[in-house]
């Protein structure tokens, strides 16, 4: 089942960006759950960013009328990184192995 994601790339010192986009589930999700981004669709090696635990918690199911019928939408937890270059780094991750898209925000770009 497809489910649309969405969450926030962090440092200490303020938002880099945001990530989105559609993922394909076996059994979506539940609140609290974690979802795995260890392995890439397409095999590309994973940063290497000691802050990020490749593992990101569901943080709200949402079900609104917006949504196409059968979709669903996965608020999942923001995404804290030391720097912003492991910011950028990360998100370049999701987007490069995973097919999200990731949007830096004009200040820390």
């Amino acid at each position: 089942m497809k489910a649309h994601i969405d969450f926030s790339v962090l440092t200490p010192s303020g938002s880099v960006g945001r990530v989105h986009g559609e993922m394909d589930f076996q059994i979506v999700p539940r609140n609290s759950e974690l979802i795995s981004f260890m392995f890439p669709r397409n095999g590309i090696p994973p940063p290497v960013v000691p802050s990020f635990a490749f593992q990101v918690a569901v943080q709200k199911v949402l079900h609104t009328p917006w949504m196409q019928s059968n979709q669903i939408g996965l608020a999942l937890e923001d995404v804290v990184v030391a720097t912003v270059p492991e910011a950028l780094q990360v998100m370049q991750y999701f987007r490069d192995g995973f097919g999200l898209i990731s949007e830096a925000f004009e200040d820390d770009a």
